[in-house]
């Protein structure tokens, strides 16, 4: 009997802790293009889907806060560091990182801050970020929270392909210094 209670009861502490670590540490991806589609698929499970020159698509899956913004800014940072290894070795420029919050069904302020922090840092390095299809609840707290004001109306979109061709009209208008810029697209949703 005992024997049955100590494995109940490790059964259950397990459950726990796989529960707390997929709240931590939330699914995310890195998406790619389906060859002669529309449609934008994580690269790890469809390696024939093509990365885009200039931009990297992330997915976020689940809600952003205060329990798993520290994880979730260093993975998207981290993706950014190899995505310009990838860029330098095959002559591009990492110009635009896109957040698909698709999957985001929840921000609290401290999310918005590590979101805010990301386009800080993405800044400091010439690189442009857009966020795609929130939802509404997502949407109203980032524009309660004057987020939307901070990144620019321009920059939120309502589909990954929609937000590609923004960025890829950008990338082709050279500026007079030879930056690009979202703004220079009609494109854009809110």
């Amino acid at each position: 009997f005992l024997s049955f209670v100590r494995n109940l009861f490790l059964q259950v502490g397990f459950s726990l802790i796989r529960a707390l670590l997929y709240v931590a540490r939330p699914a995310s991806c890195k998406l790619g293009k389906v060859p002669n589609s529309t449609i934008y698929r994580d690269t790890e499970q469809y390696p024939d889907s093509a990365d885009l020159k200039g931009i990297l698509v992330l997915q976020l899956g689940s809600p952003i806060y205060f329990a798993n913004s520290t994880y979730i800014r260093e993975r998207i940072l981290r993706w950014i560091r190899e995505e310009q290894a990838v860029s330098n070795f095959e002559g591009s420029i990492l110009e635009h990182v896109l957040l698909d919050l698709t999957g985001v069904t929840s921000i609290d302020i401290t999310g918005i801050e590590t979101l805010i922090e990301v386009r800080r840092t993405l800044l400091a390095n010439d690189i442009k970020m857009a966020i795609i299809n929130p939802r509404i609840k997502v949407m109203e707290k980032m524009i309660a929270s004057k987020f939307i004001d901070i990144i620019g109306k321009e920059y939120v979109f309502l589909s990954i392909d929609d937000a590609t061709e923004a960025c890829r009209f950008s990338l082709q208008r050279p500026k007079p210094n030879g930056n690009c810029s979202l703004e220079d697209s009609s494109t854009t949703v809110v």
